[in-house]
């Protein structure tokens, strides 16, 4: 969910489905508000708090900053590439797919 992370880096509280790795960026009702596929109803409702609750929707899009920038910065997921692709280069090559 690369936009999510997006707009999360920059401050927006999020409203979105727990599809997929969502749930794993998006805190529910931290950094956003999550409900499941389908479910309208929910979702808008969610949109309607955020606009209702503007202290609510500053919170939750700060917390959502604060979790991009300690586990999301670029050259931390590219150092975690680096050592999965070391791990994988090191096993036996019998080993290997």
């Amino acid at each position: 969910p690369v936009a999510l992370l997006e707009a999360m880096a920059a401050a927006l509280p999020i409203v979105a489905t727990s599809h997929m790795g969502i749930a794993e960026v998006v805190e529910h009702d931290v950094s956003g508000l999550l409900c499941e596929e389908h479910d309208v109803v929910t979702m808008a409702a969610h949109m309607i708090t955020l606009v209702d609750e503007p202290q609510r929707a500053a919170s939750m899009g700060a917390k959502g900053r604060e979790r991009v920038i300690a586990h999301h910065r670029l050259p931390d997921r590219i150092a975690r590439l680096q050592a999965f692709l070391g791990t994988c280069a090191a096993q036996p090559s019998s080993l290997r797919p």
